[in-house]
């Protein structure tokens, strides 16, 4: 008799990796295609999704460095996505915000997200709020294990490799 629960669990746990494997790629793809790395466009659609950010704040979201994050931060102004608001004398009150529509053109996926949406559309309301909620779950899932591998990884620290030896 074979194990029905462990069957449907390990189809499960395969199409999240290929859902993940499929999100990397198709993020990769478009900044290609957008003339931009997927650390900028990440970092876009944070800003735009919280409406505004505190660099340091995108810093730890991104698990950056301050110094990689300003790079980013400054890469999307030059582009004109984004602007830096707040005191000029306080850099605790800036904050960073998304300006005009570029950035959501940017975001947008050429045709994928529209023939999704369709598809969806085709499901009955019951099932596509079904598919909702295990959505969100899922990127719950996903930035809990995301901040937990952070946590971690500030408390274990690898030590650094001895340096070559030369004889």
């Amino acid at each position: 008799m074979t194990d029905l629960h462990g069957d449907v669990d390990r189809v499960l746990s395969h199409a999240l990796a290929r859902l993940v494997e499929s999100a990397v790629s198709h993020t990769a793809a478009l900044a290609r295609a957008r003339d931009t790395t997927p650390t900028d466009l990440r970092a876009l659609g944070l800003i735009k999704r919280a409406g505004s950010m505190r660099p340091a704040d995108l810093s730890r979201a991104l698990q950056l460095s301050p110094s990689a994050t300003s790079g980013v931060i400054r890469r999307l102004v030059t582009a004109g996505l984004v602007e830096r608001d707040g005191g000029p004398g306080n850099n605790r009150d800036v904050r960073v915000r998304v300006i005009g529509l570029a950035a959501d053109e940017l975001l947008a996926s050429p045709g994928s997200q529209a023939g999704a949406t369709c598809e969806l559309m085709n499901l009955g309301a019951n099932e596509r709020e079904v598919i909702a909620a295990f959505v969100l779950r899922l990127v719950e899932l996903i930035d809990n294990d995301i901040e937990a591998m952070r946590v971690a990884a500030t408390r274990v620290r690898l030590p650094s490799p001895a340096p070559p030896r030369w004889s």
